[in-house]
């Protein structure tokens, strides 16, 4: 985002196979007002507010990661339960949230347990 601008990266990122995209380990954008920016495997996703989203379990995984990147840090980890997008099975899944500096944008690197 800081080489090629916030517009160019949520498009590039939005593209299946980008070099953030390797499987079940991919990178996602969300603007902290809640709205999703850039999702490789579902780039239809780009623009929706997801301020409701829940896991199966009922935990509203939004709130809790806009919570990391608001927080003094700007970093931590989610855990949380979601779709694996190559096995389509439901696992518990932990994501590094990670606040792009001096942008209101944060990156999400999940791994499934």
């Amino acid at each position: 985002m800081k080489k090629v601008g916030k517009d160019t990266a949520i498009k590039e990122m939005n593209k299946a196979g980008n070099p953030f995209d390797k499987g079940a380990l991919y990178v996602t954008l969300h603007h902290i007002d809640n709205t999703f920016l850039a999702n490789p495997k579902v780039p239809g996703m780009a623009g929706q507010n997801h301020i409701n989203v829940k896991d199966p379990t009922e935990k509203l995984i939004v709130q809790d990661m806009v919570g990391i990147a608001k927080s003094k840090s700007g970093c931590g980890w989610a855990t949380y339960t979601w779709s694996n997008p190559d096995t389509k099975k439901i696992q518990a899944k932990k994501s590094w949230v990670q606040r792009v500096e001096g942008t209101d944008v944060y990156t999400l690197f999940g791994l499934f347990l």
